[in-house]
């Protein structure tokens, strides 16, 4: 079991439980992404628009960028997209003026 209450016990576990795969578990999945603790993201893009559902990126995670390093599709039009973090997204002068006033700097993008 896991103890998530805070990133850095989220990082201390889940370096030393050898977590592989998240599913089904969103609340697992923005605290994990929240503390730069996802190494590698695996998307399937499914050909059909639901038009509700949960968002996979909540607010209050870091803008991001990702790196495509594999992509296949299947006979059904699903697209299967495997990503690499590729850092912090850089901020305009604007964009750094909108940010809230209390963001730890170690949250910054």
């Amino acid at each position: 079991m896991l103890d998530l209450n805070t990133s850095k016990s989220a990082s201390r576990n889940a370096s030393n439980a050898g977590l592989d795969d998240v599913w089904g578990s969103s609340e697992l999945l923005q605290t994990l992404i929240a503390a730069d603790l996802v190494d590698e993201y695996r998307l399937w893009v499914f050909p059909v628009i639901l038009g509700k559902g949960k968002r996979l990126f909540e607010n209050g995670v870091p803008p991001r960028g990702f790196s495509l390093v594999a992509t296949q599709s299947t006979p059904g039009g699903v697209l299967l997209n495997t990503y690499l973090p590729a850092g912090p997204l850089p901020l305009s002068s604007e964009q750094a003026l909108k940010l809230p006033l209390n963001i730890p700097p170690s949250r910054l993008p």
